[in-house]
């Protein structure tokens, strides 16, 4: 006598079936195992037999292979002696869907719109697919490809032989408008559910970033002010220079521009005359681009105060130039006039 007993161990294309020999008959047995089949009800002897040779106190197991993924099998334990073959009842069990897993893929953060990023990557795997296709995408503002530096498009269908798979997808972003690009990126085929990879990125269009750097007095009415455009942002510099005012903490745009009109670079500086003596300036670097216009941090300087007696500056003095001047301790006075012409 022979009774089947239950499956387990199963995956995608394998199980182990048990059975049990309570009574070895009138004579010693000679073969016994599992016979498996399709078919439901099948028939005694016409289903796939897959003899065992561990039976241990009555009980035996066999291990089923080459199985078809997400499919029911039919089973009975089956012995032979002398007297003949017996069989057990029939059990069933149905064999594990393919699964397919994917590593996470890096946020791309903002990019500017119009652009496109450098390549992320994630790694699809499975411990077994069956031959359909895997297929990956479309996400808008997304495209992949199967190596770093190959051709990107907006979804792939991947051929693959039956078995273990492995692949790594790589993802290039290219935003065009100024907006989140967050979603998921979907993943099916190979007889597995479909998942989702998440996939986030924005579109953006930023000013410059700019740094207000340090004054140097060149005289009691004039000074070199510096800036830094330390990240040129999604489109090069149209204006840059120093921004200034005459009170502490002003609205930047309501002060007075001095704008560089050469091609911008990362270090600038500008000059400012006329100013007046013992007096404190405040500025800010600034530089404009298709995102807009951005502001250094206020600085400040302070020009020298007016000394003794009578100073003239700019001497020499060029024909036709301007001639400056400084006097201190003026007392009220008849005015009179002088003129004067450089020679």
């Amino acid at each position: 006598t022979v009774s089947t007993g239950t499956a387990g161990s199963i995956t995608v294309t394998s199980a182990v079936a048990n059975g049990t020999i309570p009574s070895t008959g009138c004579s010693a047995v000679t073969a016994y195992g599992i016979e498996y089949s399709l078919t439901a009800g099948f028939a005694n002897g016409t289903g796939t037999q897959a003899a065992s040779t561990n039976l241990a106190a009555g009980a035996f197991s066999s291990d089923l292979t080459g199985l078809v993924p997400a499919t029911t099998y039919y089973y009975k334990a089956y012995a032979t002696n002398n007297g003949g073959t017996v069989y057990g009842n029939e059990q069933s069990f149905t064999t594990a869907s393919p699964v397919i897993t994917a590593s996470a893929l890096a946020d791309f953060g903002g990019i500017c719109i119009n652009t496109t990023s450098a390549a992320a990557s994630f790694t699809i795997t499975s411990t077994y697919l069956n031959n359909s296709n895997v297929n990956v995408g479309p996400l808008a503002g997304y495209s992949f490809s199967t190596s770093a530096n190959g051709t990107y498009a907006a979804s792939l269908s991947l051929v693959h032989p039956v078995g273990p798979y492995s692949q790594e997808i790589f993802v290039k972003f290219s935003p065009v408008a100024i907006q989140f690009y967050n979603g998921n990126i979907p993943v099916s085929g190979g007889g597995a559910n479909a998942i989702n990879v998440q996939a986030r990125g924005s579109g953006n269009n930023a000013a410059p970033t700019v740094i207000t750097g340090s004054a140097a007095l060149l005289s009691p009415n004039s000074v070199t002010l510096n800036g830094t455009i330390s990240n040129p942002g999604c489109t090069p510099a149209i204006t840059y220079g120093i921004e200034y005012s005459g009170i502490n903490g002003f609205i930047p745009g309501f002060g007075t521009k001095v704008r560089k009109l050469d091609i911008p670079t990362t270090d600038y500086s500008v000059t400012l005359n006329n100013l007046v003596h013992g007096n404190t300036y405040y500025y800010r670097a600034y530089a404009s681009n298709d995102g807009g216009i951005s502001y250094g941090a206020q600085e400040s300087f302070t020009t020298d105060t007016i000394p003794s007696g009578l100073v003239i500056y700019s001497s020499p003095i060029a024909r036709g130039g301007n001639l400056h001047y400084t006097l201190d301790n003026v007392k009220p006075a008849r005015s009179e006039e002088h003129t004067s012409e450089l020679q």
